[in-house]
Parts: structure tokens; sequence; C-alpha cells
């Protein structure tokens, strides 16, 4: 999370005698409720009693601020070590890394709650409908809509992986995934399949006397890339091919497993750091940036399809759902050329003007965050194949795709635009450091508080205090999981409806519900009025 800045007075129509404290009340049933809504009392929330089958209440529970008919509410809060969204269901580690708890995240409804054998500190991974524990030694997989546990597994361990691993699931397919080695695990009981791929290691030592303290270089960085038919494919160190000199050892290689984790076919990479991907049509592609060259193959049985050479300059490679993308900076200048995943066939080549970034659909973007200069990025449609339009970042404002379509930039204006980058709308915003953009919110960073505006009025209608974290889940985007890590974990899943007086407009095109805003906005004389 980024570092906010320092706390700034309130703003004012959101004052502590038109503030909602939301405490958690007695709970009707096993596993913690959404807290009631009532005005702040002068004596702290007690907790409430616990039975032994149901969790305890957090310590020191964040506080969630509201003015009345924000949309905004808490569904769901709890104590939890660690906490993931799976299927339909937020699965909550305790503070004991024993009790495995899950709730509905749309309704903060408890599913069910069980114990697991775990040998100390736990971390949780969502399979998309299941659930993997990580506890040290072991991996638990669990069905998270039913608490049923699926498989449990020996895990990658100290002992004898040296390296912290975390789980990956990319395109249907799983894995164990460290700097220096990968194992491919089924995504349906984390059963390991096939041997641990390690990396080949480079240990770089500085002039301190003690050993431990040195750098680890690891040749190639291990990654999945995913599934295609009965075929895993990864980046991974594989044996040289026939009539090369074995001496040399494991090389860096493109690698095709079968269900069994056996390899099915290897191609070997140009480089440690070689590109390489996988579209959604099942063409792998990989980039030799030295020749230059472009190899697509069938990731499923791995035959060659085609290869191309390409021209000089600094190369990027994207893979679309049917082409893959080449851009190339040549002269400060970048031009983009597609080609189609089944043939090679140029498809369509863009030029863009002199110190222009580029955008896709579905990339990153480029220097999105960096403040401090004037940016200019060209919109490349691919189903056109042109540039679709220009979009202008000034020296002070950030650049986010809008969950709704098209662009927003903030700063002291927050300036939204659509997909071709034209102007719908533009507004000043006073607010803190805006952290995450939502189709009907803004959430901003300030210090050790979240404030929650509504993009509407663009006013502040929530804030959460006590160190939380916006995690990163498939939650649809009127819900939102935070967490404050450590031995006083927490979890909340708040609840970001449209504000009240809002509801029932957002069909409106944004000139209209613009002045449908205007119309309803009650501005108030003082700073004590209710916003």
């Amino acid at each position: 999370m980024s570092e906010g800045r320092p706390m700034r007075p309130r703003a004012a129509g959101l004052v502590p005698a038109s503030l909602l404290l939301l405490a958690c009340p007695e709970r009707p049933g096993p596993g913690p409720q959404g807290p009631s809504i009532g005005p702040p009392t002068p004596t702290a929330p007690q907790a409430p009693p616990t039975r032994a089958d149901e969790p305890a209440p957090p310590r020191e529970p964040p506080r969630l601020l509201t003015d009345p008919g924000s949309g905004v509410s808490m569904v769901w809060s709890g104590a939890a070590a660690d906490a993931v969204v799976a299927g339909a269901e937020l699965v909550v580690l305790e503070p004991d890394a024993r009790h495995l708890d899950a709730f509905d995240w749309s309704r903060g409804e408890a599913r069910w709650r069980i114990e697991l054998p775990t040998s100390g500190a736990a971390e949780l991974y969502s399979l998309g409908d299941r659930v993997l524990v990580h506890d040290r030694d072991h991996a638990t997989v669990v069905e998270a809509a039913r608490g049923r546990v699926l498989g449990r597994h020996d895990a990658p361990a100290g002992r004898t992986w040296p390296y912290v691993h975390g789980v990956v699931r990319r395109h249907d397919a799983c894995a164990w995934e460290g700097p220096c080695g990968i194992q491919i695990l089924d995504c349906a009981d984390g059963a390991p399949l096939g041997p641990y791929l390690a990396s080949s290691e480079l240990h770089l030592y500085d002039s301190s006397d003690d050993p431990t303290e040195h750098s680890t270089s690891c040749s190639p960085e291990p990654r999945l890339l995913g599934r295609r038919g009965g075929t895993v494919v990864l980046v991974a160190a594989v044996p040289p091919t026939d009539g090369a000199d074995p001496s040399t050892g494991p090389g860096p290689g493109l690698l095709g497993l079968d269900p069994h984790g056996r390899p099915r076919w290897q191609q070997p990479l140009p480089s440690d750091l070689a590109p390489a991907g996988m579209t959604s049509d099942g063409s792998c592609w990989i980039l030799d940036e030295d020749t230059p060259a472009l190899l697509a193959l069938d990731c499923e049985s791995g035959v060659t399809r085609w290869q191309r050479p390409l021209g000089p300059g600094r190369l990027r490679a994207h893979g679309l759902d049917e082409s893959i993308v080449i851009a190339r900076d040549h002269g400060n200048r970048w031009r983009l050329s597609a080609y189609a995943t089944d043939d090679g066939e140029p498809t369509w080549s863009v030029r863009l003007a002199k110190r222009e970034h580029y955008v896709l659909p579905g990339t990153p973007l480029p220097e999105a965050h960096t403040t401090g200069k004037r940016r200019v990025y060209g919109l490349v449609d691919p189903s056109r194949g042109q540039v679709a339009g220009e979009l202008v970042a000034g020296r002070d404002e950030e650049l986010w795709r809008d969950p709704s379509g098209g662009f927003v930039l903030t700063g002291p204006q927050l300036r939204e635009l659509d997909g071709d980058g034209r102007l719908t709308r533009q507004r000043p915003f006073a607010g803190a450091h805006v952290h995450m953009v939502l189709a009907g919110h803004l959430v901003a960073h300030d210090g050790d508080t979240l404030e929650i505006y509504d993009r509407e009025a663009l006013r502040e209608r929530a804030r959460v205090e006590g160190r939380m974290v916006i995690e990163t889940s498939p939650l649809p985007d009127d819900r939102l999981l935070l967490r404050r890590p450590g031995e006083d974990g927490v979890a909340l899943v708040l609840g970001l409806d449209p504000p009240e007086r809002y509801r029932g407009i957002e069909g409106e095109p944004a000139a209209s519900r613009a002045s449908s805003t205007a119309r309803r906005i009650h501005r108030p004389s003082s700073a004590s009025s209710s916003p």
C-alpha cells in the first residue's frame, strides 16, 4: 500500500456529531456477524462473550465512521491471521492458526468452521473455489463452499527447499513458485506433480565477514504460464538438449509437462531473462532480443508454428487473444506490430508519436503513478488496428483504468475519460492521496486512515481508522476486503453501495448524471451540518 500523507482536518461535512461508530454486537450464531449501526457512546464497546465453537473477537478492532445514507457498510469483521476470497466465501484463518472459518462475503453470514492440525504459523491461498492452507511443512486444500478437506501434502519447507515459496494459479494451473525453483501441484487437492525443478544459483558476497549476508541470483527465475489441454507450461531450468554439452548443466527453457508432471516437450530459451508467454488461444511465444526474432509454438504439443525476424530497437511482447503484439522502440518512438498466432502473418501495425507511451487493453499502464512530469499516452485499439485516441497526464496527476470503462486521472482535479481518451467529466478534488479507483467510489490513503469518497459528489462518505491494508481479491466492485496483519490481525469486508440520494440514477449518461447530482446535493451552511 502506498504511503499516505499526514492526517488532515476532517472534511466539513463529516464531523464527530454526525458520524456513526460501527462496533461488534452480540452475535446470534457461530462466527462474527456484521456490526449494528448506532450512535457513538462515551464508553468503549464491550467484547461479546464467546463460546468454544466460535472465533474470539478481534483485539482493538478498527473503527468504521460513516455519514447517514453513505452506502458504505460493514458486511463482516473479525479477528484474522489471514483471509482470502474463494468462490462465494470469505475464508478466514483465526489467530490461533488452527481454526478456519468461512462467511458469505456478500452478506457476512457464517458458513462453516473447522479445525486443522497445523504445525505453526500458516497462510492462505485462493485456488478458485478452493483454499490452500500452508502451515510450514504441509499444504491442506479445503473446499470453500462446505469446508471439506480435499487433500493434505508436503509443502516447500526450510530444510529441503530453502526459499520462500508462494502458491500461484494461472490459466487453470497451479504451482509452488519460488525465486529459485518451482513445483507443479494439482489445483484440486494440492498434490505435487512431478519433481521440484531447481534453478542454478549464483551467490554474491559483499565485504561483510558474515557468510550468511549475501545475495542470490537464480537462472532462470521460474514462473508458471498456465495450462493448455493436458499440458502445463512453465519457465524453468531444463536439462541440455540432445547434442549439447552435458557439462553445461541445466539451462533456461520453456517446458511442457503432462498431467503427472513428466516432461512432454521443452524449448531452450535464448537467455535467462528472455520474455515468454501464453495467449488465451493456446499459443506460446518466446522473444529473442539478441537475434532479434519471435518464435511461436503450440502450447499443448510444443510444435513450432512459426518464427519471424524482427527489426532493431528495444523490444517488448504482449500476447493478446489471437495475436502477439511486438512493440519496438526506435529513436524514442514506438511502433506496434501484431502477428496472428496461427501462421505469424502481420495483421496490423501502428506508429506512435515521439516520446509517447502506448496503452493496450489488459496491460499495465506505463508510469501511471509517476508524478513530477507530463506523460502522453497513445491508446491502441487492437480490434481496429489503430491509435484510437490520445491521453495526457499532467505533472501532478496519476492515471487509472476505470472499472466502468475508460480512464480516470486523479490530482487537484478528477478527470474522467472514455476509452478513446475523450474527457467526459472534470471536477475539483481536494481529498487525500487516491489509492484505488472503483466504479462508484474513490479510496484514499491518509496515514493510518482510509477515506472513502463517492464519485458523484466527490465527498468523503466513510473512513476506516487503524492500519488497514487493501487486499487484492476477486470481489465485485461493491465489496472491499481490508486486513490488518500481525498478532492482532483483523479482516473486514466493506459494502460499497451508492449513497441513498444517488440510487436509481446509475444508468444515466455522465452529463445528465452530473446535472442531477448538482440538483440533489445539499450544501451545508456550517461545518457542523450533516452532509
